[in-house]
């Protein structure tokens, strides 16, 4: 066998432990097949082998997903990490848009640095004439572009994040990493490869696609009946009248195909980046903050320009980092919070240099309106200091997960319980005070942070017996249950893999996921792709 496929439960288990588990932590999973392809072709030669086998296959990427869609059941493993290279830019006319095209094992931090650093030289050499042409006026270009997406974990990759609909903090002004996404190719189960460019094909009157099959059949698609909630959204396959067949795969959770390569649209960065990491004595003051930015009341908005992210950390959030840096013994890159402050927002906004002294005085009000000011805010406009503030994002999951790493070794069995609910914008203040109000009464440890400029909030519980498990699991989907109730989502932006899976009957009924599991037959009749992600294995 190639170096690059291994048969044996046993050296899977021993030498590849690590693509038996993601960031969800729940547990180990189990297969007895690894694979790490170097090219599409390699991939569906392995899909039409597994499928002829009927081997389930998970689909592995960078593993940062919270919701357990990496870990196998069983069967085999497909990993695309070696599939990690940018393979051209050019310039498309007629949108006028700078598209990167890049294979499905790419990290996006990486994409971000080489976008912003414009280190695509070494292109030209296997780049066409036109292409090179397209290469050189962008190297040329004084104008700054980057990627919009920006989730959370940057060691993500971009098949991953095309998998899951990625979003992160910037999705408030920019969109999801579906609004980015100009080409797909994508491996069906039985390996045929399909070529998809946004705004070639369309679901008919009747939610119908109509799919060409290598064998000569057609793969008869009818989309789901259900409406999706007009909120930040990534859970179920995206359904709307007259949909582009590229967004059937884009956050389908790898249930449809594997994403083999990926074409991805770039945005000029205009003017400078302000980020500031601000203070409140209350979260009330916070929220109150918030809808003033987002000029949800009368007064309208702050400034005219709206913020790219808002991010919000509760008084347990800030509680936690302190414990965590007095107990650590090694210092901690985020900086030391006012004692007073009792939440937090970390706010992003691009500006110009003739407009940063109004941006700064209009900021001093809002922040006045809501008993904040400039002394208890840290602010950055350059990389560096910008990454320590920013570094609060993903401190505060870290810690959570390091605690419950710490009380795993005394009980195998725990694990956090974590929400990625989202509401319309009118439920934000309801939504938080029934969250706070239902997790005081369990007498629970819990953190509230997230995506707040999207009313996208994650409820972390930090149970510490078994019992408090069960007790954290109801609670989640009794909020479940209130955000759907109010219009809104049971996952905003992690998707729902195997763990969340249930709440899609909460939201979509029996019906609607029996409609989306129609569509899975349709294009995986055998049921091998992502067993156990959005719908059961049985």
């Amino acid at each position: 066998m190639p170096l690059h496929w291994i048969d044996s439960e046993e050296r899977v288990r021993s030498e590849y432990g690590k693509y038996l588990a993601d960031e969800a932590r729940y547990g180990e999973g189990s297969a007895r097949i690894i694979f790490f392809p170097e090219s599409e072709e390699q991939i569906s030669a392995f899909l039409r082998r597994m499928s002829s086998e009927s081997i389930p296959v998970t689909i592995s990427a960078g593993r940062t997903g919270i919701v357990s869609g990496a870990v196998p059941p069983r069967g085999a493993i497909l990993s695309t990490e070696r599939m990690n290279k940018i393979l051209g830019l050019r310039f498309d006319s007629k949108t006028g848009e700078w598209l990167v095209r890049v294979q499905p094992g790419v990290i996006l931090k990486d994409l971000h640095t080489k976008i912003e650093r414009k280190e695509f030289r070494e292109l030209l050499t296997s780049a066409s004439e036109s292409e090179k042409e397209d290469l050189k006026r962008f190297l040329e270009d004084p104008q700054r572009y980057f990627y919009p997406p920006d989730p959370t974990e940057d060691s993500s990759t971009i098949g991953g994040n095309i998998a899951t609909n990625a979003a992160g903090a910037r999705t408030y002004k920019y969109g999801s990493t579906r609004r980015f996404v100009r080409r797909i190719r994508v491996a069906l189960a039985n390996g045929d490869i399909l070529d998809i460019r946004r705004g070639q094909v369309f679901a008919g009157p009747e939610r119908t696609f109509e799919i060409q099959l290598s064998d000569g059949r057609s793969a008869i698609v009818n989309l789901p009946s259900y409406i999706m909630p007009h909120v930040k959204n990534a859970a179920g396959y995206y359904v709307e009248e007259g949909m582009d067949l590229i967004d059937l795969f884009i956050g389908s959770e790898g249930t449809l195909g594997v994403i083999t390569e990926a074409e991805l649209a770039l945005a000029p960065r205009l003017g400078n980046l302000l980020t500031a990491l601000i203070f409140f004595p209350s979260e009330r003051d916070a929220l109150g903050f918030v809808h003033r930015i987002r000029g949800d009341h009368a007064k309208g908005r702050a400034y005219a320009e709206g913020p790219e992210s808002m991010e919000y950390f509760d008084s347990n959030s800030l509680n936690l980092l302190r414990l965590s840096r007095k107990e650590s013994t090694t210092p901690m890159e985020i900086p030391e919070f006012p004692e007073r402050a009792e939440a937090a927002i970390l706010l992003e906004q691009s500006y110009s240099e003739e407009e940063f002294e109004k941006l700064v005085e209009s900021l001093e009000v809002s922040l006045r309106e809501n008993r904040s000011s400039l002394e208890d805010t840290m602010s950055a406009t350059d990389d560096s200091s910008r990454k320590r503030l920013t570094e609060i994002r993903h401190a505060v999951p870290e810690t959570v997960n390091q605690r419950i790493a710490s009380l795993k070794m005394k009980i195998p069995e725990i694990h956090k319980v974590g929400t990625d609910t989202a509401v319309p914008d009118q439920y934000l203040d309801a939504m938080l005070d029934c969250y706070v109000k239902r997790l005081v009464e369990e007498r629970f440890e819990y953190v509230i942070f997230g995506h707040i400029s999207e009313n996208n909030l994650h409820v972390n519980v930090l149970p510490s017996t078994l019992e408090e498990l069960k007790r954290a699991e109801r609670l989640a989907e009794e909020f479940a249950r209130y955000a759907v109730e109010h219009g809104g989502t049971v996952s905003g932006e992690h998707g729902v893999g195997k763990l969340k899976r249930s709440l899609l009957k909460v939201m979509y009924g029996e019906k609607g996921v029996e409609e989306m599991f129609q569509v899975k037959k349709a294009l995986d009749p055998q049921l091998i792709l992502n067993p156990g992600d959005i719908f059961p294995i049985d």
